[in-house]
């Protein structure tokens, strides 16, 4: 098991790694490295504090191999300016040299799927800032994996 705490510029957390997860991801936790971390956030009950119980741990080099961002869309949700609007939404969190691949799937009423890679010009930069954007302003829409 381990206990540390993750620091960007949006602040510090404190993270967990329980004992089965902590055995397959060690080799990756060294004083000030730098990981990219993916868990899910937890209320400690007595403490009132916010934790990340970790899932999955990235070394940066491995965070372009293995990283992709996915909005899931449903046709009813394509509106008029809706995809004007994502456009504009995505340059801002983009960069052509560092962001991952960045995909669009769309559901339609009749069950067929269609997936599209979008251009280099829109994939998004795998921040801390950026994807908490992401899961802020698209929450289901949007998968990071």
């Amino acid at each position: 098991m381990a206990l540390f705490n993750l620091i960007d510029k949006t602040g510090i957390v404190e993270c967990v790694v329980f004992p089965e997860t902590y055995e397959s991801l060690k080799d990756k936790l060294q004083e000030d490295g730098v990981v990219v971390v993916e868990g899910d956030l937890v209320t400690d009950f007595e403490t009132e504090k916010k934790k990340l119980v970790v899932r999955r741990i990235l070394l940066p080099e491995e965070v372009e191999r293995e990283l992709k961002v996915v909005f899931k869309f449903h046709e009813g949700l394509i509106k008029e300016g809706f995809l004007e609007k994502l456009r504009n939404f995505l340059k801002r969190l983009s960069d052509p040299e560092e962001g991952v691949p960045t995909y669009i799937t769309l559901s339609t009423a009749d069950g067929r799927i269609f997936e599209i890679e979008l251009g280099k010009e829109y994939w998004v930069l795998p921040n801390a800032n950026n994807l908490n954007l992401l899961k802020t302003k698209l929450g289901k829409h949007v998968e990071i994996s």
